[in-house]
C-alpha cells in the first residue's frame, strides 16, 4: 500500500511543481529523482504528484492542457493556502536545492525531513536580508523561467546564461511582490536592461512598446535591434500571467522616461 502524502512532502512538490517547465514533470528529471529519494518515493510518484498539482492550477487548465486530475483533498488545501505564499514557497525551495545540489548520492529521508517545517505566518520571513534575497531571488528566478519555457518571452532567445528574471515592479519598489512571478518577465540581458530604463514596456494585451528613444535613435543598428519587437506580442506565460497592476505600474514609468 502506497504511504499517504504529508502536508510538508505535498508543499515540497508545489514548490518544485512552480520551478520546473510543464514539459520537464517526468520521473527521469534530475531534480525529481533527487527529491523523491530524498522522500523515500519513486521519481514517479514525484512526478505523478506534480502533475496532480498543475490539475489545480488555472492557468494551465485555461489553455487546454491538463494534470492527471487525480488531485486528493490535501493537494487541494496544500494549493488553497500556498500556491500563492512566495515567501513559504521561496522556503521550500531553499529546503529542494539542499536535496537536489547532488543528484548522484541524493540525501537519505532522515537527512532531508531534519528540518521539514512549515511558517507559522505570524513570525518575520527574514532574519538576515542577504539570506532572503538569495534564497528568494533563486526562487523567483527559477519560477519565471519555467513560467515562460526558459526563452526570453520577447525575443525568444533560449540560452540561460543569457537570461534574466526581471521584475515589473523593482525588487526595491514592492516588498510584497518581490517573489511573485506574476511580478516576473524573463529576458534577454539586453532586453532585461531596457526595461529596468523605462526604455520598453508591455501592455495588458502582452504587446511590447517600444520607446521613441530607441525607435528614433541615430544609430542605424540600434535602432534595427529593437525595431522588429515594436508591438509584437510577447510569449504567451505558461502558468502566471503578468498581474494588470505591475504592468500599469510599468506602463507609468515608461511614460515618464518618455516624457
Amino acid at each position: 500500500m502506497a504511504k499517504k502524502w504529508t502536508e510538508e512532502e505535498t508543499l515540497l512538490a508545489l514548490s518544485l511543481y512552480l520551478q520546473t517547465p510543464f514539459g520537464r514533470i517526468h520521473g527521469s528529471n534530475p531534480d525529481i529523482v533527487a527529491l523523491a529519494h530524498a522522500l523515500d518515493r519513486t521519481p514517479a510518484s514525484v512526478g505523478m504528484k506534480m502533475l496532480n498539482l498543475a490539475g489545480l492550477n488555472p492557468k494551465i487548465l485555461s489553455s487546454g492542457r491538463v494534470g492527471l486530475q487525480n488531485y486528493s483533498k490535501l493537494d487541494e488545501s496544500v494549493w488553497a493556502r500556498f500556491s500563492s505564499d512566495w515567501a513559504v514557497l521561496a522556503e521550500q525551495a531553499e529546503k529542494i536545492s539542499l536535496l537536489i545540489q547532488d543528484a548522484d548520492s541524493p540525501p537519505t529521508l532522515r537527512e532531508s525531513k531534519s528540518d521539514y517545517r512549515l511558517r507559522d505566518p505570524n513570525e518575520p520571513t527574514t532574519a538576515e536580508s542577504f539570506v532572503e534575497q538569495r534564497r528568494g531571488q533563486d526562487f523567483f528566478r527559477k519560477a519565471v523561467m519555467a513560467n515562460y519555457k526558459d526563452r526570453c518571452c520577447i525575443t525568444g532567445i533560449a540560452e540561460p546564461r543569457l537570461l534574466v528574471a526581471s521584475h515589473i515592479i523593482p525588487w526595491k519598489d514592492d516588498i510584497a511582490n518581490r517573489l511573485n512571478p506574476e511580478n516576473g518577465l524573463a529576458l534577454s540581458a539586453t532586453f532585461d536592461k531596457a526595461f529596468d530604463k523605462g526604455l520598453l514596456t508591455i501592455n495588458r494585451d502582452l504587446e511590447v512598446k517600444i520607446s521613441r528613444t530607441l525607435l528614433r535613435h541615430p544609430d542605424l543598428e540600434t535602432r534595427a535591434y529593437f525595431e522588429p519587437y515594436h508591438e509584437r506580442k510577447m510569449a504567451e506565460p505558461d502558468r502566471f500571467n503578468p498581474k494588470p497592476a505591475f504592468i500599469d505600474w510599468h506602463n507609468d514609468f515608461f511614460d515618464r522616461q518618455a516624457a
